[in-house]
């Protein structure tokens, strides 16, 4: 009885296999050293006027411990960030709401090391109570294997930060 494959042909399938094998090895990519880099996201949702009509900057800084962040002052974190956080800062985003801005999204991709996110509004007004806050972060699993081959961008924020003109503080009808 013939063969349905003639010998021949076998060189051409294990060309393709190899090429397939070789195109999915490089699909993988190289994993960030210290673990899976996370994202996340936050939205800012303005109420009111915010800085008597001028733009509001937020920075968000990922943190590592929150101490440091939740003793320095206005000043240190307006002018030196970097030498009020000693180490402890992994990385910053800044953002602005505009005077009459109804809300604004921030992507963040996340240091496998960070265990907060340190929000600093600067108000021109500093008598406001709420200019820092900080949000603890979940502890970052690997992610399923599909999720890396196939990524997908998340569904929505994962967490909403109403801004007032009295300060900053985490939506309660969050999901």
């Amino acid at each position: 009885m013939p063969s349905r494959f003639p010998r021949r042909r076998y060189p051409f399938f294990a060309g393709v296999l190899a090429l397939m094998m070789f195109i999915t090895g490089c699909a993988g990519g190289e994993k960030p050293q210290g673990g899976y880099g996370r994202t996340s996201s936050l939205e800012f949702i303005a109420h009111g006027p915010l800085n008597q009509g001028a733009p509001l900057k937020i920075t968000v800084w990922q943190l590592s411990h929150k101490a440091r962040f939740l003793s320095a002052g206005y000043q240190e974190l307006q002018h030196d960030a970097h030498t009020a956080l000693a180490g402890n800062g992994l990385g910053g985003e800044e953002i602005f709401l505009l005077p009459g801005e109804a809300s604004r999204t921030l992507p963040l991709v996340m240091s496998p090391d960070a265990r907060y996110l340190g929000l600093f509004a600067e108000y021109k007004n500093i008598t406001v109570q709420r200019w820092r806050l900080v949000l603890p972060l979940p502890p970052s699993p690997e992610p399923p294997l599909w999720t890396r081959l196939w990524p997908s961008s998340p569904p929505g924020p994962d967490r909403v930060i109403i801004v007032t003109a009295d300060g900053l503080q985490v939506n309660n009808d969050e999901k």
